[in-house]
């Protein structure tokens, strides 16, 4: 089974320009989703999947492939499922594991823990995210609680499964299948909701995400 890590990175973030190469302790923020992944041991390739050749140094750095994707892919209105489908036709594999570059305090022990559960419940798809108990809303309508009942506590309440995206993880020929019927595949067939802890959970679309990150890091390398 071959098991391939793609880390994507856009050198056009809107929200907060050039976010991937914004240093961190040090070390440019997408270089903890390579560290992670190449730590894991769980991976036979770890390839950085960017958009400009600016990727490239950060790929040679941490000693892992890079890839170009096309550059109808790096703009603001491409769509994940198209560049998963373009990384896939390039390099196969039987498993393609998207880590999330912007996710710094997901360590190389969650990384292995959501790809061995992955394969351990044979899923065709799956994104990590965490168990919320709270009351919660649709356009003002109540999900996991009744208003016509007294105030449910929350412990009682049915949680709902909130997406981190640190990981996500597809089949390569299931992926295929779904989006060469549909030309859309992220969530499908036996779909996987694989929890991680509140550190992984946490992703950098904000300056000001980076200093709440910035604080928390000792917490999770705590010998740095």
């Amino acid at each position: 089974m071959k098991i391939i890590a793609m880390v994507p990175g856009r050198f056009g973030s809107e929200r907060f320009k050039k976010k991937n190469f914004s240093n961190l302790k040090g070390s440019p923020l997408m270089s903890y989703a390579l560290n992670s992944s190449i730590e894991s041991k769980v991976f036979d390739k770890v390839i950085l999947n960017g958009d400009t050749d600016d990727f490239k140094k950060i790929a040679d750095s941490y000693n892992v492939e890079f890839y170009k994707r096309p550059s109808y892919l790096g703009t603001s209105e491409a769509r994940s499922d198209d560049v998963v489908y373009d990384f896939i036709k390039k390099f196969g594999g039987d498993i393609i594991v998207w880590v999330n570059p912007i996710c710094p305090l997901m360590t190389s022990k969650t990384v292995k823990k959501v790809v061995e559960e992955f394969i351990d419940y044979n899923y065709d798809s799956a994104i990590t995210g965490r168990k919320i108990y709270a009351h919660t809303n649709i356009d003002n309508h109540p999900v996991n609680y009744d208003l016509n009942n007294k105030f449910a506590k929350t412990q009682d309440l049915n949680p709902i499964f909130l997406f981190s995206y640190s990981i996500m993880i597809w089949k390569t020929s299931s992926f295929l299948d779904k989006y060469e019927k549909d030309k859309s595949a992220f969530i499908f067939g036996e779909f996987g909701e694989i929890e991680v802890d509140f550190f992984s959970s946490l992703t950098v679309k904000y300056e000001h995400d980076l200093e709440i990150i910035r604080e928390l890091y000792p917490l999770v390398y705590n010998d740095k």
